[in-house]
């Protein structure tokens, strides 16, 4: 055999090698991938920050921390929420959703450390503020910012702060209440039937300033209603056993689309009254900014 025909054997014996070694750790490396799919919450040190001042002097009997602080760099106000248990899940007497297994089996969630949640939504002008984007009209700053998950991504990382999981949203926002909503649903929300001006539906679907309806008893505004909010973890099944600052993310090569599988809670003006409700979860379709925001969340 020729040196040219033997180099010609070599290298074609190097390509099958290097073919089956493909075909075999590829699948190898997807199913290690898919068995990392429960991924624990950030420790505290990886969002602790040095930049949140209280506000007033009123503290946490248990831990001593601020009730109220404000972020230095955005001026964001974020009240603190206590560590604790609660049910998560559909409320009983809630209406059924179109899949019903989104919202159960309910289940008690453990939520182990305390941390600071904005009290309303990032508005327009906090946007404008940190992201160096010239705002719209004065009139225009107080209403909740809509966009893209990522885009939420990119503000909390550049403030330091974090998106909330969905286990810390549903707790907030239930507040140590057990049915549907923790209060009467035209006093705490915008939703459809609310907005509407007799038959005009286009004001049934623009977002209302922030803080003007009731808060719950922890001091967070508009946790249900007005604009969606997104959540740092993705959609995922519940179990009827105990969950432990649950916090669900999928293998980046799951995500279909655009923010793919990403959570977001609250419902929104354009929902109505049935799906306003603390145990309302969705995920993202090609018109996710459309009445969806979010809030930030920070660890002491």
């Amino acid at each position: 055999m020729s040196l040219a025909a033997r180099s010609a054997r070599s290298r074609r014996r190097r390509y099958v090698a290097a073919a089956v070694l493909v075909l075999v750790t590829l699948p190898i490396a997807l199913l290690l991938r898919l068995g990392m799919r429960r991924s624990p919450l950030a420790s505290p040190s990886t969002h602790t920050r040095e930049g949140l001042e209280p506000i007033g002097d009123e503290r946490d009997k248990s831990t001593g921390l601020p009730r109220l602080v404000r972020d230095r760099f955005t001026g964001i106000e974020m009240v603190l929420i206590p560590a604790g248990e609660f049910e998560m899940g559909r409320s009983p007497g809630d209406e059924e959703t179109r899949w019903p297994e989104e919202e159960g089996p309910r289940h008690v969630a453990r939520i182990t450390r305390p941390f600071y949640l904005s009290i309303h939504e990032v508005t327009r002008g906090d946007w404008c503020r940190v992201m160096g984007e010239d705002g719209e009209s004065p009139s225009d700053t107080d209403l909740p910012v809509e966009l893209w998950c990522d885009e939420a991504d990119s503000f909390a990382r550049k403030t330091r702060l974090r998106l909330p999981t969905e286990a810390e949203w549903e707790y907030a926002c239930r507040a140590g209440t057990t049915g549907s909503r923790y209060g009467d649903v035209d006093e705490i929300a915008w939703y459809n039937e609310s907005a509407r001006s007799g038959d005009d539906w286009d004001a049934s679907r623009m977002p209302h300033p922030v803080g003007l309806k009731k808060p719950n008893v922890w001091g967070l505004h508009d946790m249900l209603g007005n604009v969606g909010e997104w959540c740092s973890t993705s959609m995922d099944g519940y179990s009827a056993s105990l969950a432990v600052d649950p916090a669900f993310t999928p293998p980046r090569m799951l995500d279909f689309f655009r923010c793919g599988g990403r959570v977001i809670r609250g419902g929104c003006i354009a929902h109505p009254r049935r799906l306003i409700r603390a145990s309302m979860r969705s995920c993202p379709g090609s018109d996710a900014p459309m009445r969806v925001g979010f809030r930030v969340a920070a660890d002491p």
